[in-house]
């Protein structure tokens, strides 16, 4: 029941400017402990998020357009995007063939490719950058 539950509901960790997600891999009753995918520095302040498959995709199409508008109007040549492998569990296959058809769609005509990974790694600013239970969007011109 634990895993279906954490898998929809990662912990919402609070940062200076923004907020890091990070997936719930154990709880320890006992200890009152849980274990995460990436750090939670003790003290800080968390919340539980949650997440459907509607939400990941609208979350990867707004990506999708934060990332092209980086090329100021220049047409991708490809976008490559890198997608926490806690999401494939909660997007199911269709959701998965729907959110392929999605990258596609903002694409156009560029070549899209990508894979899922066990941590992302994204800064547009600041020194924090690794993310649970997200996607990341590089677009190339």
């Amino acid at each position: 029941a634990l895993d279906d539950f954490v898998r929809t509901h990662p912990l919402a960790v609070a940062r200076r400017s923004d907020v890091a997600m990070r997936h719930i891999l154990h709880a320890d009753p006992v200890r009152r402990s849980l274990t995460c995918a990436a750090g939670v520095p003790r003290g800080t302040a968390v919340r539980l998020a949650s997440a459907d498959t509607a939400s990941l995709i609208a979350a990867t199409d707004r990506g999708c357009v934060e990332a092209l508008a980086q090329l100021r109007g220049s047409p991708p040549l490809a976008l490559l995007v890198f997608s926490c492998a806690a999401r494939r569990a909660v997007l199911g296959q269709q959701g998965i063939v729907a959110e392929s058809e999605l990258l596609r769609q903002r694409a156009g005509s560029a070549a899209v490719g990508g894979f899922y990974t066990y941590g992302e790694i994204a800064r547009t600013r600041g020194v924090n950058g690794y993310h649970n239970q997200t996607t990341v969007v590089l677009t190339l011109s």
